[in-house]
């Protein structure tokens, strides 16, 4: 049965975040590369083990679930580690559809079954790459309140294995550290166009 979770964003960058349910229980974390890192940069994935709130400060564990490397955030490569193989699972990215920067969308196989297509536009949207094309997660932006209340960013999971959810969240990172850096782009290419003009 497939059943819809959010995870809930403590920050605006998906890369320097803890996920948490609606309940406040920090599922996932992730830490971004050292700022002086030069050659081949890494964020790191972790779980909690188990889930905890975040008013807890005791017994609280963090498990590597996966690491992506690039050196060119255009060309990143996924590591899962599932806690039982000594060896990681690795994630690997085709390109297709076309935008002005080049391939708009990410193809990729899970390790544990089906192919998925992420598509970059103004948010990330993962879809079952198959003639159903069955939404499976979408990000949701974080809004600001003054008339109404506002709300975190959030990733919004439909999936029916849990193992699934891992690999989801772990190529959401990279989905939209490279949404934003082809953002960043953009911005910087508009504000020289009008600097020329």
């Amino acid at each position: 049965m497939t059943t819809s979770q959010r995870l809930y964003l403590s920050s605006e960058i998906p890369w320097n975040a803890s996920y948490m349910t609606s309940e406040g229980y920090i599922v996932y974390k992730t830490e971004p590369p050292p700022s002086w890192t030069e050659e081949v940069k890494t964020i790191k994935l972790l779980r909690a083990n188990p889930p905890y709130s975040e008013s807890t400060t005791t017994n609280v564990s963090f498990s590597t679930l996966a690491e992506i490397q690039y050196r060119n955030v255009h060309k990143a490569q996924i590591q899962l580690y599932d806690g039982r193989d000594s060896q990681p699972k690795n994630v690997f990215f085709r390109k297709k559809g076309l935008s002005f920067l080049g391939p708009r969308n990410r193809v990729f196989m899970s390790p544990i079954g089906g192919e998925y297509m992420w598509k970059i536009g103004s948010t990330s949207k993962l879809f079952s790459n198959d003639s159903r094309r069955n939404p499976v997660a979408v990000f949701h932006k974080a809004k600001g309140g003054i008339i109404r209340r506002s709300r975190p960013a959030y990733l919004e999971i439909s999936v029916d294995k849990e193992e699934l959810m891992d690999i989801i969240v772990a190529t959401f990172v990279y989905m939209e550290k490279l949404r934003m850096e082809r953002k960043d782009i953009v911005e910087l290419v508009a504000n020289a166009v009008s600097t020329l003009g």
